[in-house]
Formats: structure tokens, C-alpha cells, sequence
């Protein structure tokens, strides 16, 4: 009976990941999957194990709808302080997030920057902005909605060709280990994102770490720790300070930007040789 569970799983679990794989397939050229194929075929031929460096976060992950509820769930928790300060826009954001997350999502624009968000949806209060964020971040940078994140277009065929080639993949994230840890390795298996321990990393920051000094740390460590079999093929960050270290790290590799959310738009982005600029994943 044992066995014939276990293999009902293991054909259930393969049927999701072909569907998966056909659905993205069918969709659109996101990731430039035909030159990844040409690499790791020439790396084969030289009996090289392919390594590949992704940030997860609107690089290979979409998680617009996280930020949705979690703004909604941050308002419901605290809508008496908040509507004792700013009733005003208290109420018009309660009315805005109580809609469809799925029709929210394409209202976020192309930057991390709140304020440009709730501009967009008539909330100029710059005080009551800050203070939402506060209340919204540690439900953002946490486990609750972790499950809703979904995977870009492109990403399980990019990361499925990576597995197949007998190589690694390490997920550097600027999510907290102690608190998206146990969400986020789920989430990755859920996605077919996540092989097994011996292939796939997971890299997080440690509570107060800068964010660029802890993608720096591990690059360095990732780096490290490459043998003589191996060697980095392919990058990839939606960050044009984290892509710019990135590069430096690893320099002369496929380096994909993915572009569709921005923190910093200061930042002047590197341009480095074979370097893809993506499609606009949220807007596209």
C-alpha cells in the first residue's frame, strides 16, 4: 500500500511539473532559454557542472499579491491607530485593498516605492504612507503569505534545464532567514522551483543586515566554494545595485536583468558583456 502511494505522488508530482513546463513554454520568451540550452550543452561537452546565482524576489518570483494582503492585513490589525490620525486616508485605503488582490497586483508600479503606489491610487498623506509601511513590513517579511508568491514566467523550464545538467542553483535572497525561511523553502518546492539539498541553496539575510552587504557575503562564500568541475554559467537580479555587484563577482557569465521593480532608480546599472535586459514581468 506504502509503495503505491508513493508512487501515485511521484507521477502526480511529475504531471504538475510537465503542465508547469508546457504552460510557461507557451507563454513567453522571458528568460533566453535557447542560448541557456547552447551553454550548458558546450559546458557538458567539457564535462562542466553549470552554477547559477538568482535572486528570487521579482527575479524569479512574482510577489505583488504578498505586498497586497499584506497591506490589507496591516490595515485591519491596526486600522483604530490608524484612523485616529489619518481617518481619511484610513478609509480610502481600507476600500482599495478590500478589492480582488489578483486585479491590485498590476496597480503596484515597476518600483519598490510605496509612495509612488498610493499616489497612483490617490493617497498623497507622505505621514500615513511611513506609517502603514511600518506595519506592513514585518507581515511582508514574514511566513503568512509566502504561499501566494508565484513563479515568472520562464523560471521552472530555466531552472529545470539547470537541474538536468547535474548543476546548482543558489537562491540569494534579502529575505530573513528567522523569519522566511521555513515559508520560502516551501514555496520554492510548491513552485518546482527547488530540486533537493544537494542542488539547490537557499542564501538569507540575518535580522539588521544591509541588504547589498549580506548579497556581497554571499557571493563571496558561493564563490568560495566553486571546484574545479564547476563554474558559474548564469546570473540573474532585478536590483541594478545587487546586479552591478553580482557582475563584479562574476564577471564574463549570461547576466540577465530582469527588469519590473526597482528599489533604487539612482543607481546607474552596469551594462557588462553577455548581459539580457528582460521583459517587464509585471506589466507585461
Amino acid at each position: 500500500m506504502l509503495l503505491i502511494q508513493f508512487r501515485y505522488f511521484w507521477v502526480m508530482k511529475n504531471i504538475a511539473l510537465i503542465l508547469t513546463l508546457i504552460a510557461q513554454v507557451t507563454t513567453s520568451d522571458a528568460f533566453p532559454i535557447q542560448e541557456i540550452k547552447d551553454q550548458l550543452n558546450q559546458l557538458k561537452e567539457r564535462q562542466i557542472h553549470p552554477v547559477a546565482v538568482f535572486d528570487l524576489d521579482e527575479t524569479l518570483i512574482h510577489s505583488a499579491k504578498r505586498k497586497i494582503l499584506s497591506y490589507d492585513k496591516a490595515i485591519s490589525i491596526n486600522r483604530p491607530v490608524l484612523f485616529q490620525n489619518w481617518p481619511e486616508e484610513t478609509l480610502s485605503a481600507d476600500q482599495y485593498f478590500s478589492k480582488k488582490e489578483d486585479a491590485l497586483m498590476l496597480s503596484l508600479p515597476n518600483q519598490y516605492d510605496s509612495t509612488l503606489f498610493f499616489k497612483k491610487i490617490g493617497i498623497q498623506n507622505a505621514d500615513f504612507v511611513k506609517q502603514l509601511d511600518s506595519f506592513m513590513l514585518p507581515i511582508y517579511l514574514s511566513n503568512d503569505f509566502i504561499p501566494v508568491d508565484t513563479a515568472n514566467r520562464g523560471a521552472v523550464q530555466l531552472l529545470e534545464l539547470v537541474y538536468q545538467a547535474k548543476g546548482e542553483v543558489h537562491f540569494v535572497s534579502s529575505r530573513y532567514q528567522s523569519t522566511q525561511e521555513s515559508g520560502t523553502i516551501k514555496n520554492l518546492v510548491d513552485l518546482h522551483l527547488y530540486r533537493n539539498s544537494r542542488q539547490s541553496f537557499l542564501h538569507l539575510r540575518n535580522d539588521g543586515e544591509r541588504s547589498l552587504d549580506f548579497k556581497v557575503r554571499s557571493y563571496s562564500e558561493i564563490k568560495a566554494g566553486i571546484v574545479a568541475n564547476q563554474q558559474i554559467f548564469i546570473v540573474a537580479e532585478n536590483e541594478p545595485e545587487n546586479f552591478n555587484a553580482l557582475t563584479q563577482y562574476f564577471p564574463n557569465v549570461l547576466s540577465i536583468f530582469v527588469t519590473g521593480a526597482i528599489m533604487n532608480l539612482g543607481i546607474k546599472l552596469n551594462q557588462v558583456p553577455f548581459m539580457i535586459t528582460t521583459k517587464n514581468f509585471i506589466q507585461d
